[in-house]
């Protein structure tokens, strides 16, 4: 709750003419009250978006952060011009005002920047060609950002689907959490998606 909050108010006094908000499956109820206060003082929503998609089980590694891909899907579907999500443990440093011009033309996300020479990197590699059948040197995305048009995130929302119907399908286990959908969806909509490195660091 103190990362989110963090998260939240740096986002807010930078971007102060931005509806942010604070997504979770938690009711107001299950949230403790200075942390409510937090958010209502410097006005932020909260959204309660139920983790309905997108599930593996309890005992999937990472099985929790594949509920971002849950928010991404029901955000995209909101009436706004364009949206982001962040993870909870980020520190928010100036406007978004570039990020929005961006997502005029672009899906951003984070590559980051790992090669052959990177045991993760390979790692990944090795799961994307079991699970294409055949070996592909895909840009490995990082899950803590994302950012597009309402448009383009619905489109790219329906392309996670695809591939998590195909894990589904085959009984698929990947070790990358949600990092290993995005960076499948990403490369097979490698026109649109745009590295967000100019505007994060990790």
């Amino acid at each position: 709750m103190k990362n989110a909050g963090v998260a939240l108010v740096s986002a807010k006094h930078y971007n102060p003419n931005c509806d942010v908000a604070f997504a979770t499956n938690l009711n107001k109820a299950e949230l403790p009250n200075d942390f409510l206060n937090l958010l209502k003082n410097w006005k932020i929503q909260i959204l309660e978006i139920p983790y309905d998609k997108f599930q593996f089980p309890g005992n999937y590694t990472w099985s929790l952060a594949f509920y971002k891909l849950c928010v991404m899907k029901r955000i995209s579907e909101m009436n706004y011009e364009a949206v982001c999500y962040l993870d909870t443990d980020v520190y928010i440093q100036g406007s978004f005002e570039s990020i929005w011009n961006e997502c005029e033309q672009n899906i951003m996300l984070y590559d980051i920047n790992h090669g052959l020479n990177t045991h993760d990197y390979i790692s990944l590699c090795d799961e994307v060609e079991r699970f294409c059948g055949k070996k592909k040197y895909i840009t490995h995305y990082g899950g803590e950002f994302f950012a597009a048009s309402s448009k383009n995130a619905k489109s790219f929302s329906k392309m996670c689907e695809q591939v998590y119907t195909g894990m589904v399908e085959k009984a698929f286990m990947t070790t990358k959490g949600d990092e290993f959908i995005l960076s499948i969806a990403a490369d097979n909509m490698k026109v649109s998606v745009k590295n967000a490195g100019a505007y994060i660091y990790r």
